[in-house]
C-alpha cells in the first residue's frame, strides 16, 4: 500500500501552466476531464474523488457539503483553489450561461445512415415539441430484415403447412 499522504500524492499530480495560471491535472481523469484521486477517508463507494474538490479542501481547509466548486477558468482539469469558487448549482448554471459555455441543442437533419428526415422522414409532435424522429427507409428495411429472419424460421414453415392442411379440407 501506498504510504504518501494525500496531500503528497495530489502535489505530485498537476502541473502549474503559467500563461494561464491553472494547475493542470495529469492523473486519472473522468469522461468530462475531471480530475480524479484516490481518498481513503471519501464517502465515495470507490474512494476516488474529484482532484478539484480535494484541492480546495486541502488549501482552503473548507468542507464544500451540498455545494458545487465552480471554475472560473472553465477548465475541468484544473485544480487550483486560487480558479475555483463554491457555489450552487444554480450559481453553476447561471456561470455558464454569462460565459456563453451553453451548447445550443444539436439538431440532426439527417438519420445515423445519412437519409434526409424531409424527404423521407416522420417527425412526431407533442405539445408543439418534436419528441420523435423516424427515418422511414431504415424503418421499412428493419421490418424487412424481421420478416425475412421470420420467414425463415420453422414458426414460419409450420403456419404454412397448416394453411395448407386447413385450405385442402
Amino acid at each position: 500500500m501506498n504510504n504518501k499522504s494525500l496531500k503528497e500524492r495530489f502535489e505530485s499530480k498537476y502541473i502549474p501552466e503559467p500563461n494561464s495560471g491553472c494547475w493542470i491535472w495529469i492523473g486519472q481523469t473522468n469522461d468530462a476531464g475531471y480530475g480524479l484521486i484516490k481518498d481513503f477517508s471519501s464517502k465515495n463507494v470507490r474512494g476516488l474523488e474529484r482532484a478539484h474538490r480535494v484541492s480546495w479542501r486541502l488549501h482552503r481547509k473548507e468542507e464544500i457539503g451540498n455545494m458545487v466548486l465552480c471554475h472560473k477558468c472553465d477548465n475541468p482539469s484544473c485544480v487550483n483553489p486560487n480558479h475555483l469558487f463554491l457555489g450552487t448549482p444554480l450559481d453553476n448554471v447561471r456561470d455558464m450561461y454569462n460565459k456563453k459555455r451553453n451548447k445550443p441543442p444539436k439538431i440532426t437533419k439527417e438519420c445515423p445512415l445519412g437519409h434526409s428526415y424531409e424527404k423521407h422522414g416522420r417527425i412526431t409532435y407533442k405539445d408543439g415539441k418534436m419528441v420523435r424522429k423516424e427515418c422511414l427507409i431504415c424503418k421499412k428495411a428493419q421490418h424487412r430484415k424481421s420478416y425475412l429472419k421470420y420467414k425463415n424460421s420453422e414458426a414460419y414453415l409450420k403456419s404454412l403447412k397448416r394453411n395448407k392442411m386447413r385450405n385442402s379440407v
